[in-house]
């Protein structure tokens, strides 16, 4: 029995594929035709990219799309093939020893960021160079295996595409050493719902392929040659969930506790599929649409009408609900070749976000004209990400407010009262939620940069994982303070990180008032239905209670009475 970190919810039982790292031997030796070399590497870049797309056209699941296309991105930056191209000049070796030695670089360089986002582009990077070397020494890729029967993957680090390619009716479940909460593969697992667990060292040596193995996904267990009992036992778990899953869908499409107090329950989306996926949910409405992945998907930037259509198409799925469009998050970890983004060396406390836009006007404009636009066809509002002062707030609504006239003087129709918010993802927009809630609509919290920004910790450290939490006390009360500024205010606010779904926080932000929590889909129903086991006046002191703790520890252990 071995106990890991769950980053993703469920159970499986199934024998063990353990997959070794696959190593490609890269010798380096001297050459004279530095120009040869130099179309060698261009064109296994080429087939790369080839590949991935011819991948990507196979892909249904929008999350899977989004994580592969940075992929995409990274092999076409012009920079990368120019600093190999260099290598090669000075050092006259050829081009699979280029690839190898600045790739390591880069992935290096990436592993030892602070920061969560960063840091996982490292993994991505590792698995562009597996692509590219296998192309050039024509190796075949570990994950062309074939599967004929049901398995759990067991890998020391478990690559998106590794995931993305193997046949997932087989895949019933992962297991991996490295990994994080929010890295790529975890966002994959989750959004395809097969359990995974993490942070299991030395995993790889410790099980062989044919192990059976029993998975718990929402505690992080793993059962390794389970006798009968616990078989049965996992088996009667997972058919129970099975039913779980179809009484879900039979419950009212509105949430409310007993005692019929509301609070909304919102999808969080980046695409019209997430959008289709959300309505089958049962989702009141869209909280966060990530327009970023709009902007991601293009080689150049997105056209006024190329953006109006997809917020037209998804406000109309969603046929009238409340429809929360975040503006474009570009920057950071989201790196685009065609806009020009000065190198950082802290990006996540750089030119990202409302920051980025405002650097650049025209491509916010066209941006803010196109959601005005699609205003007419639902119930739209518009949010910007990263605000942290009321100068940055007050600047974007004068380049909103300068859209509308233009749109006046062109006689093109769009909603003149439509809502305008902020998110608050960093410490100076909580502490001054009671300015900022003068000066907007609503108020959205985006928990993950939150505690974030809040605690200093990276997300991706292993070592660190028990200081990054959405039970930190000085997290808990900010979102405190911003709540209650809020109503002092009489704006609504919303909770749209990953701390939306925590069950156990449920009852917190019940009793602190917050009005709507945004989330994966799939995360939805099983929400609603913890919703409608409360009672709003059992929750009076809760707050109170929590406040007076001082550690995640004893918060977490306190709200958890509430869950019984």
């Amino acid at each position: 029995m071995y106990k890991g970190t769950g980053v993703s919810r469920g159970l499986a039982i199934a024998r063990a594929l353990v997959i070794s790292n696959q190593e490609i031997s890269v010798k380096t030796y001297e050459v004279e035709d530095i120009k040869s070399e130099s179309q060698r590497v261009t064109l296994a870049f080429h087939k790369a990219k080839l590949e991935i797309e011819d991948f990507i056209s196979t892909l249904t699941n929008e999350e899977e799309k989004n994580i592969i296309n940075t992929q995409l991105m990274m092999l076409e930056d012009p920079e990368l093939l120019k600093e190999i191209d260099n290598y090669i000049k000075e050092n006259s070796v050829n081009a699979e020893s280029a690839i190898d030695k600045i790739l390591d670089v880069y992935i290096a360089m990436f592993e030892q960021m602070p920061d969560e986002y960063m840091s996982q582009r490292a993994v991505d990077i590792k698995d562009i160079k597996t692509r590219v070397l296998l192309t050039m020494t024509r190796q075949t890729r570990m994950d062309a295996i074939e599967l004929d029967h049901d398995c759990i993957i067991v890998a020391d680090e478990i690559l998106p595409s590794y995931m993305t390619q193997l046949d997932q009716t087989k895949v019933v479940g992962f297991i991996s050493s490295k990994g994080g909460v929010n890295s790529h593969s975890s966002i994959i697992a989750r959004s395809i719902q097969k359990p995974m667990i993490i942070g299991l060292k030395d995993v790889v040596a410790q099980l062989k392929t044919d192990d059976m193995l029993a998975i718990d996904g929402a505690k992080g267990m793993v059962y390794v040659n389970p006798n009968e009992a616990l078989i049965t036992d996992f088996e009667k778990q997972m058919e129970a969930m099975r039913l779980q899953r179809e009484l879900l869908r039979m419950l009212p499409d509105v949430t409310a506790t007993k005692d019929s107090h509301h609070i909304g329950l919102y999808a969080n989306i980046g695409s019209i599929e997430d959008a289709k996926y959300a309505a089958e949910n049962k989702a009141e409405g869209i909280g966060l649409f990530r327009t970023e992945f709009i902007y991601l998907n293009q080689s150049e930037l997105p056209s006024e009408k190329y953006q109006y259509e997809i917020y037209k198409s998804v406000l109309k799925l969603m046929k009238g609900k409340e429809v929360v469009i975040r503006t474009v998050d570009i920057g950071a970890d989201k790196q685009l070749d065609y806009i020009d983004i000065p190198k950082e060396d802290n990006p996540f406390l750089g030119l990202r976000g409302i920051r980025l836009c405002l650097a650049n006007k025209e491509m916010f404009k066209t941006h803010l004209r196109a959601l005005l636009r699609a205003s007419m066809h639902g119930e739209m509002k518009i949010m910007y990400p990263m605000i942290s002062s009321l100068e940055e707030l007050q600047t974007a609504n004068y380049i909103l407010e300068e859209c509308m006239l233009e749109l006046d003087e062109e006689n093109i129709p769009y909603k003149r009262n439509i809502k305008v918010g902020m998110m608050v993802e960093v410490p100076s927009a909580a502490i001054n939620s009671d300015i900022l809630a003068k000066h907007t609509d609503f108020f959205s919290i985006g928990t993950n940069d939150l505690i974030q920004y809040t605690v200093a910790v990276d997300r991706m450290n292993e070592q660190l994982l028990n200081l990054y939490s959405p039970y930190d006390p000085a997290v808990l009360r900010l979102i405190k303070l911003t709540a209650e500024n809020a109503r002092k205010n009489n704006i609504p606010v919303s909770i749209c990180g990953e701390a939306a779904s925590e069950e156990a926080l449920l009852p917190l932000f019940l009793a602190m008032g917050i009005d709507s929590l945004s989330m994966s889909a799939g995360e939805i129903l099983p929400l609603r239905k913890r919703v409608g086991e409360f009672q709003m006046k059992l929750l009076k002191t809760i707050s109170q209670e929590v406040m007076a703790l001082e550690t995640a520890g004893e918060i977490k252990n306190h709200l958890k009475k509430y869950m019984r």
